[in-house]
């Protein structure tokens, strides 16, 4: 109803080319992702200027329909964005690229948001929606792709301070050279922390939590006459402390160190561009866990290798009016893991598992006149084997030793059409059809995770979604701009965590939880952003309503009809930027509505609103500084039972470039 009254309201005002050009552009030609008719591009002064300590916090306020549950801000070990009405609870929905990399590490479907954090970042491309017809599983509700800067003349220094005595430095040098340019970055940051602990949960073995990192950019650009390469590595090491410490150094921890490597290759003749894109990424991941259980002290330890490599390749060209794709990939990903406990007694624990991908596409794109369409076409052959799992103390009937392999196969596709009726107004209609395929953990961990165990699943089918969106396109007077969208998905086999009705003994009684798949589910809602920006002021609302329901789960009924969990119905942020030239003010909010956090819909996470301010100073082209507040109002909020935000957090940070 709401859409239809916008609508109507649209077409019954003149529309007008805006003079003035909002910085979050549309339409970017860049290779591929010209295929995307409507890319959302956040630019570096867009970052730069809007609120927010992590990267995925101010994605979150200046696009509509993002969800970022983060509650321990930087001290968070696991952040995940979502989009459009799906799950916080996970990340494997949301494909995150850097510099056309994926980073979901296919192992747990999770980025390491901490190490893109801290990168220099030239702008992102957003594309919302059903988009496995081009990147296969892990886009079902779209693709983010962080594009860092190219090498320049230039060298840069910036060091922060901000509350829990957090200190953070980066120096950046590059040089671009006719032939070869290569930019070299490093980082660091290391904070205090704070007791996230409710008050009534705290114990004499509660500390604070705390967060030390360091990470390494390089990057080479070599122009030759047979193509430009452009060679990549990033090393990230992080640690992050629980908040518990009873006998070792650092207390209960998880620690990640991150290798990423590729390599891109592309080279263009007549109207044909060849790419060629190679990676590899590495992620060692440790947690040390303590606790004291019924009087008994227990020391686990976890050491894991999760790894990710691929090649795509595409040929670009252009016949007969109509842009064309053709592309190949193949992909492989594992996960090696290893669980030892010392204390109270001596126990291991083991699982591994492997998954491999192939697919084909093709992908078009056609205009005439004031018409667009785009229609792509992708199929992808994956399985799942080499998983195994064992426990030394604890036997997991049907998962216990060698686990059951699995070969699925996939076509996805789209069909994107719009009419453009003048400079300043859009309707488009698209469809498309998306998959996920599981996440390797799903199907080879079983666990113990606080007080419920999750039980690997071997026999996890791939979910598929059927996603149709509709929406406008509409700049009015001066600078105003308004995209609202509708969206419906409906989900076959969707994966979703539920509790399976039976228990286990291990230091009391526990339910056990698995990824099943459920059978028939439906998300839908729309998205209502607004901008408006005239050189001195820019200003953006964006409200978003979604709602979610599992319509047929036959193993418990009891869940049908219920909403999915970790997803609240209403997001709203705002955005208020002030540029007086030498001196610029920023201001930004976010709220969401409550949201479910079990299956039954017994449990709700209370609504919460945060509010965050900055001023930066401009005296010299070459040098800033900014002081900034965040979580003004000192809310702390909780999006689990077990942790509370960090609250208020003043902060100063300095740049300068020469």
């Amino acid at each position: 109803m709401i859409f239809c009254l916008i609508f109507c309201l649209i077409f019954s005002v003149d529309s007008y080319t805006s003079e003035v050009k909002f910085s979050i552009e549309k339409n970017l030609n860049l290779s591929s992702s010209n295929l995307y008719e409507d890319t959302i591009v956040i630019t570096k002064e867009d970052l730069k200027d809007v609120s927010g300590s992590t990267l995925e916090e101010k994605i979150s306020r200046i696009i509509s329909g993002i969800n970022v549950s983060r509650t321990n801000g930087i001290y968070s070990f696991k952040s995940v964005l979502s989009m459009r009405g799906y799950s916080s609870y996970e990340q494997a929905r949301t494909l995150v690229l850097l510099d056309g990399v994926p980073l979901n590490n296919k192992a747990t479907g999770s980025v390491n948001w901490n190490m893109v954090s801290m990168l220099d970042v030239e702008r992102i491309e957003i594309f919302k929606g059903a988009s496995s017809f081009v990147y296969g599983s892990n886009s079902v509700t779209g693709v983010i792709n962080i594009v860092t800067k190219k090498p320049e003349d230039k060298t840069k220094i910036s060091a922060l301070y901000q509350t829990y005595d957090t200190f953070g430095s980066n120096i950046t040098a590059s040089r671009k050279g006719e032939k070869n340019s290569f930019l070299f970055s490093i980082g660091y940051l290391k904070s205090d922390g704070y007791v996230s602990t409710p008050p009534e949960d705290i114990t004499d073995y509660t500390v604070k939590k705390f967060a030390d990192e360091k990470n390494l950019l390089f990057r080479n650009v070599l122009k030759t006459s047979f193509g430009n390469f452009d060679l990549r590595y990033s090393y990230y090491d992080g640690i992050r402390g629980e908040g518990i410490k009873i006998n070792t150094a650092n207390g209960t921890n998880r620690t990640f160190n991150d290798n990423n490597m590729s390599l891109k290759w592309n080279y263009d003749k007549n109207d044909t561009r060849f790419e060629t894109l190679i990676y590899y990424n590495n992620q060692k991941y440790g947690r040390l866990n303590e606790y004291f259980k019924s009087n008994k002290y227990t020391k686990i330890e976890t050491d894991s290798v999760r790894e990710d490599s691929g090649l795509r390749s595409s040929v670009l060209f252009k016949k007969f009016g109509i842009q064309n794709v053709f592309g190949a990939e193949i992909a492989k990903s594992l996960v090696n893991s290893n669980d030892f406990q010392s204390s109270p007694s001596v126990s291991n624990s083991y699982n591994r598992g492997d998954v491999y991908s192939y697919s084909a596409y093709y992908n078009s794109k056609f205009e005439i006149k004031d018409f667009s369409l785009i229609a792509g076409l992708r199929y992808d052959k994956a399985g799942f084997y080499d998983g195994y799992y064992s426990n030394d103390s604890i036997v997991v009937p049907g998962v216990n030793g060698p686990l059951k392999e699995s070969d699925w196969d996939f076509l996805s596709y789209k069909v994107y059409i719009s009419k453009k009726y003048s400079e300043g107004l859009k309707h488009y209609f698209s469809y498309g059809t998306s998959f996920r395929a599981p996440v390797i953990e799903d199907m080879c961990l079983s666990l113990l995770r606080g007080n419920k165990f999750t039980e690997a699943n071997p026999y996890l089918k791939p979910e598929k979604i059927g996603s149709f969106e509709t929406g406008l396109e509409f700049s009015f007077l001066n600078g105003f701009y308004l995209d609202p969208a509708v969206y419906y998905d409906l989900g076959k086999d969707f994966i979703y965590e539920v509790n399976t009705q039976r228990t286990i003994n291990i230091n009391g009684i526990k339910p056990i939880y698995r990824k099943e798949n459920i059978a028939k589910t439906k998300i839908y809602g729309y998205e209502i952003p607004f901008k408006y920006s005239d050189g001195f002021l820019s200003f953006i609302l964006n409200y978003s309503y979604s709602k979610s329901e599992i319509l047929e789960y036959k193993n418990n009924a009891a869940i049908e009809g219920k909403e999915i969990s970790y997803s609240p119905n209403e997001i709203i942020s705002t955005y208020l930027n002030l540029n007086f030239g030498k001196m610029v003010f920023g201001f930004s909010s976010v709220y969401k509505s409550s949201q479910f956090s079990d299956d039954l819909n017994t449990q709700k996470i209370p609504s919460y609103s945060v509010y965050s301010a900055d001023i930066k100073f401009l005296p010299k082209d070459y040098f800033e500084i900014s002081l900034y507040v965040n979580n003004i109002f000192d809310k702390r909020y909780q999006e689990s039972s077990t942790d509370m935000s960090p609250g208020r957090i003043f902060g100063i940070k300095t740049s300068c470039i020469f």
